[in-house]
């Protein structure tokens, strides 16, 4: 299993704006193939947004962030402070 964090900041007052973008995400992602999960967070005292998303291979998490890349670079357009942040990890669990 492999996991995809983006992690990126925003002006402040933007919360709203990120639940939707958030809830634009998770439908867009959940007819992805090999998603396992998908979970939002957020830092409102320093406007830094993000998610997690776990994924059962390398290849689907490598392949949804070319699709979702592109539309969270499109939704920050102009409101984005700094880079966007994104990981791929892999996944270790375990075995107690």
């Amino acid at each position: 299993m492999y996991a995809t964090m983006t992690k990126f900041a925003v002006p402040p007052g933007m919360r709203s704006q990120m639940e939707q973008l958030a809830d634009q995400m998770k439908q867009a992602m959940s007819q992805m193939q090999g998603l396992v999960s998908v979970t939002f967070f957020l830092n409102e005292a320093i406007n830094v947004y993000g998610g997690f998303a776990l994924w059962e291979t390398k290849a689907d998490a490598l392949a949804a962030r070319e699709i979702t890349g592109p539309k969270i670079e499109e939704a920050l357009e102009g409101i984005l402070i700094g880079e966007i942040g994104r990981e791929l990890f892999e996944i270790y669990e375990p075995s107690i």
